[in-house]
């Protein structure tokens, strides 16, 4: 089966690791995948196997409307000269691309995306809402997307990669001054980084002593972090084994976001029998289990998030149960077993 990926973008973000996760699966079960980039947004951080054959297109700018739609023309023609037997739309621009093929090709869409990921009132999300009326047989990483979006979809929920495992860094915990908090910063407002910077600031007013491990590529993102009064690190966590070590040798991870359509970072960490706190953020409740494998706090709340922190800090036995419980959950998630069920679908949706 040859099996194409329309892409606006290959950089880092969680849901281009999916993406990229499900082509290696197809390619290795013996598909012809094919990868439609525009050439500037090809920076792949999750490594694509030599069989999958990568078309790089017209450079693009992602902020742009009308490059934009430059590049799903180019999207587009670059799916018909290939001959296509199925198509993957995935992020919702990707949607409208893919409808030009319906006819020539099966189309079908996984559905990642949110509107609260785009503003309250904004038509990047009238566009995603809008695209649910394609009539594409849907799967969706979340039953969060499926709800918000009123969409009869299959639930695929994500996985974590056999990469993640408990494996500390003895060098990580010998320069290790105090309990290390690890965070990625993000620009978007959806991440919630002012919250999570509240909540340092918070407890650093209570005279808890820890230090922060940051992992960015946005270096616009680490200046909040530069007048803090505790020690800010920014990590090497660029392939999938430092962020292993990162993740197992750090005493909490935090997620401070206000909506996922997924959120993996977490379940990465507690692979990793790192204790989380997180917020509740909508698609994390496929694995999320408050006191169980992650301390969960409300949205937008600083106090909250920092009396979250605190209580683990300060509590040896919650943070072992979390780690506990952590290690249970991300076992019956797995990457492996998501992409073995995307195949699966995909193989239902052309045969019907």
């Amino acid at each position: 089966m040859r099996v194409g990926f329309p892409l606006m973008s290959l950089r880092h973000h969680g849901g281009v690791r999916v993406i990229v996760d499900f082509a290696n699966h197809l390619a290795e079960s013996g598909h012809d995948v094919h990868i439609f980039v525009p050439k500037n947004q090809f920076a792949p951080l999750y490594p694509l196997r030599d069989d999958v054959e990568v078309h790089l297109l017209r450079n693009s700018n992602e902020e742009g409307f009308f490059s934009r739609l430059k590049t799903l023309y180019d999207l587009a023609g670059a799916m018909a000269r290939v001959g296509l037997d199925v198509v993957v739309a995935n992020f919702f621009p990707t949607a409208y691309a893919s409808y030009t093929l319906r006819g020539k090709a099966k189309v079908v869409y996984l559905v990642q995306d949110v509107p609260a990921f785009y503003g309250r009132i904004s038509p990047m999300g009238f566009l995603l809402r809008a695209s649910m009326r394609f009539p594409y047989p849907k799967a969706a990483i979340s039953k969060y997307i499926a709800e918000t979006l009123g969409a009869s979809a299959e639930i695929i929920s994500l996985g974590v990669s056999d990469a993640f495992y408990p494996d500390p860094d003895p060098v990580l915990l010998s320069e290790k001054q105090h309990p290390a908090i690890l965070y990625f910063p993000r620009k978007q407002i959806y991440k919630g980084m002012e919250y999570f910077i509240d909540a340092v600031r918070i407890l650093s007013r209570r005279g808890i002593r820890f230090e922060i491990w940051l992992v960015t590529q946005e270096e616009e993102s680490l200046n909040p972090f530069e007048d803090m009064d505790v020690p800010c690190l920014l990590m090497d966590g660029q392939d999938d084994s430092k962020l292993r070590r990162l993740y197992s040798s750090a005493d909490i991870f935090v997620s401070s976001s206000l909506v996922e359509g997924f959120s993996l970072p977490p379940l990465e960490a507690m692979a990793c029998g790192t204790p989380v706190v997180m917020t509740d953020c909508g698609g994390a409740w496929d694995y999320m289990e408050p006191d169980v494998n992650a301390v969960v706090v409300p949205v937008g709340d600083s106090e909250a998030l920092a009396r979250g922190i605190e209580r683990v800090m300060l509590s040896p036995e919650l943070a072992e149960s979390l780690r506990k419980h952590g290690l249970e959950t991300a076992r019956r998630f797995t990457a492996s077993q998501t992409a073995r069920r995307f195949e699966e679908f995909l193989l239902r949706a052309c045969s019907n």
